[in-house]
Formats: C-alpha cells, structure tokens, sequence
C-alpha cells in the first residue's frame, strides 16, 4: 500500500468520523482552525506535567502552573487566575501517585503504522501512548466524568492502542487501562475480539465521499463544536429555501 497522508489516520481522527463525518471533513480535510477549549489545555498541560516529572526533580503544581498558563496564552484563551480549570488542573498533579508505578516510556509514540498488518494495510495509523509497561499501557485521562465500561470495551482508541502494542513488542497487552486522574481510579479496557469493527470503519471512511458529506443539509448543531456555525448556517438555508 502507498501511504498518503489522507490514509494515515490516528485514534482521534477515527473517533471524529464516527462522532460526525462532517466535523471530520472541517477538522482534517478542509483544516479549518478553531479555538482550543480550556479544557483541551488543561488536558494538554497536565500531561506535559506528569510526563516532566518523571524525567525531572521539579515541583508537579508550580510546573503546571507554568505549562498552562503558557498553553493559554499560546491559544488565546483567557481565564481568571482562579479558574476551576486551573485549581482542577492542581489538583490532578499535586495528588497524583508518581510511585505508584514507573512507566518504562512516557508519551511513545508510533508513526505510520501499516494497518491491520505489513501484508493488509488498507491504511496507517499515528498514535501517542501515555504511558508504557512490560504488561501494557496506561491512558491518563483529565475527563470530568467516567466512561461506562461498555463505552470503554468498545473505545476506537483502546482497540487500536491495544492492537498498536502487539505490533509494536510482539505480544498482547495484560491490560489496558484508563486512569481517571481527578478520581485516581484505574478501569481496565477489555477490547479482545474488537479489532474487526475498527477495520470496518476505517474501511467506511476510506470510502466516503467528503464532498457529499459537506453538501448534505444537517438537521441539527452540536453546542460545543468549533464549527457549529457552519452547520448551522447550511441548516438555516435549507429552512429558509423556497419550496
């Protein structure tokens, strides 16, 4: 298979499409820019923390501090200097176990990995595992709230970080967890057998027809979506179009 970069895909990529076709037509075909949540930065700061720390003797909560408020400015976004995103954020990074267990890498990540195989690629895939260990990996998650299991088992990204281990180290993973960093609970991804569906939906992606996707009349917005008013915009026209 000839790699292209429309058939290099990633986790976030895959669970974009399968969220709505046309946030994925905006986000990775067209790249239109969009504002970054707070949310999005804390995500980003308190990983960027956790990972320094475990490289470094230094401070996890004046770090932070200092890592968030340069992924703010970084994006524009501004915030009281007491926000709950920042006290959150303290929080998560101040309680969090460094002796728990140590990582044997941090943020690994793997680039252009032929998928399903070598012989069968239909695409590839890039990918960033949190943290990596002889028996699996650890996906840190800044979420407010816990998945249920059944939307974990089913998850694109456990399933093709699971995958993604075995092709890289040549075994299967003992487990694959999802580590809640605002409740310090570990939830064990139980993805075996799930590989099928994801080559079934890389397949549909491959296959679709983004044009269509962007002139198809969409019947309602997403609140939070960055581009919640171009699709209202096209919704506004079709409403308003004679009959």
């Amino acid at each position: 298979m000839e790699i292209t970069s429309l058939s290099i895909l990633s986790p976030s990529k895959l669970k974009t499409f399968l969220t709505c076709p046309r946030k994925y037509y905006y986000d990775y075909i067209e790249r239109r820019p969009s504002e970054k949540h707070p949310a999005a930065a804390l995500g980003t700061a308190v990983h960027k923390t956790i990972e320094t720390v475990y490289k470094e003797r230094i401070d996890p909560v004046l770090f932070f501090l200092n890592e968030f408020d340069a992924e703010l400015a970084r994006h524009g976004i501004e915030l009281d200097a007491y926000s709950k995103y920042k006290m959150d954020g303290v929080k998560m990074v101040g309680d969090y176990d460094y002796a728990k267990r140590i990582p044997i890498e941090m943020e690994y990540s793997f680039r252009a990995l032929p998928f399903p195989n070598q012989a069968d690629a239909i695409c590839a895939f890039n990918g960033i595992i949190d943290q990596t260990y002889e028996w699996g990996f650890v996906d840190l998650k800044t979420n407010a709230r816990k998945p249920s299991q059944t939307t974990l088992d089913n998850d694109p990204q456990f399933i093709i970080y699971n995958w993604a281990f075995e092709e890289i180290f040549n075994y299967k993973p003992e487990r694959n967890v999802w580590h809640h960093l605002r409740t310090h609970e570990d939830i064990d991804a139980d993805v075996d057998g799930k590989l099928d569906q994801i080559i079934r939906d890389v397949t549909t992606l491959l296959a679709t027809d983004f044009t269509a996707v962007r002139d198809t009349p969409v019947q309602k917005t997403c609140f939070f979506c960055p581009h919640k008013n171009e699709c209202l915009g096209v919704r506004e026209e079709v409403e308003l179009s004679p009959r």
